[in-house]
């Protein structure tokens, strides 16, 4: 009986414990025609936006038109729909939504007519 409540109160435990953020990535294309000075993830329509994480060993930002660059965030276990959020170098801002980053590995921002608007492959 012991052994029962034990196993019960871990499990009620592991359920109560909140999903642990994992680190995660993608390659940005950037086909702006801007040079990015910095991106930021968020989980899709939910504004909280986290700034890529620096790894010593990847590119630094600023990045030009053409060039791509390795985006490091911590992502949430449930989301894969995000957003993805700019600023240039020039102080401009852009947004591409509802990219899924579970099923794309590279993204390629870009504008089309002035809209922002991306491919994921």
């Amino acid at each position: 009986m012991r052994k029962i409540l034990i196993a019960a109160g871990v499990g009620a435990f592991l359920a109560a414990t909140p999903a642990v953020a994992e680190e995660w990535d993608f390659v940005l294309i950037n086909m702006t025609g801007n040079r990015i000075a910095e991106v930021e993830v968020a989980p899709a329509s939910s504004a909280r936006w986290q700034t890529q994480k620096h790894d010593p060993e990847l590119k630094r930002m600023p990045f030009p038109a053409g060039a791509r660059q390795t985006i490091s965030f911590d992502r949430d276990a449930n989301a894969c729909l995000f957003d993805i959020r700019t600023k240039f170098a020039d102080g401009t801002m852009g947004l591409w939504s509802r990219i899924n980053l579970c099923d794309n590995s590279y993204v390629t921002i870009r504008y089309t007519n002035g809209a922002p608007t991306f491919i994921g492959n």
